[in-house]
């Protein structure tokens, strides 16, 4: 059996113990995402190794000596109920990792809740979310955001990416973090236009 047949049978056996039914185009966007998602999660993999940490194998896993093993001295969890419920909770909306005397914040995709009511301009409404989200998940670390210092932005529609910018500017125009755009085919929910994750550097108390 193939990598893609078991995703979308763990995508079924997901849906059908929550009660949901999934078409089968919503499996392949579903599928889609994923596969942007192991991207990602490759281009942290390559941050993390540039900042010389050494792996770990467990969320809770303390470092080795060289690195200060202690207490203060793991992976640590950041959530904060003011972000929506995920269509699938089986991840951590931010992950703090010590650095040195920083600490690095990888932050997992934000996405827009279901909008209540039709927008004038649904994409700028979505934009705006996912960084108000961002913001709440780095100030939940006792960060801001000014110290966000990368994202990534998932558009199914590259047209959108001057109204991106526009958002963009209004929460990080005086100190731009490094930006990442791509064009994707589907996001995990239909009514999705964007997606974006980041990394944050934590200034130590």
């Amino acid at each position: 059996m193939s990598g893609a047949e078991v995703a979308r049978e763990a995508l079924l056996e997901l849906a059908k113990a929550r009660g949901l039914s999934l078409a089968e185009d919503e499996v392949s966007a579903l599928q889609a995402a994923l596969a942007e998602q192991r991207r990602a999660v490759s281009r942290l993999e390559s941050v993390t190794r540039d900042t010389m940490l050494e792996p770990v194998t467990g969320f809770d896993a303390r470092w080795p000596e060289e690195h200060g093993a202690g207490p203060g001295r793991r992976r640590g969890q950041v959530s904060s109920g003011q972000i929506p419920v995920a269509l699938y909770p089986t991840y951590s909306q931010g992950v703090t990792v010590p650095c040195a005397a920083s600490t690095l914040l990888f932050i997992a995709g934000q996405v827009a809740p279901v909008a209540e009511e039709e927008t004038p301009n649904e994409f700028r409404r979505q934009v705006t979310c996912c960084y108000e989200q961002m913001r709440t998940i780095i100030e939940a670390a006792n960060g801001e955001l000014g110290e966000l210092v990368q994202t990534t932005a998932y558009l199914t529609d590259i047209a959108n990416l001057p109204e991106l910018a526009s958002v963009r500017a209004d929460f990080v125009g005086h100190t731009p973090p490094a930006s990442t755009v791509v064009e994707v085919a589907a996001l995990a929910r239909p009514d999705l236009l964007v997606e974006i994750d980041g990394i944050a550097v934590l200034s130590q108390a």
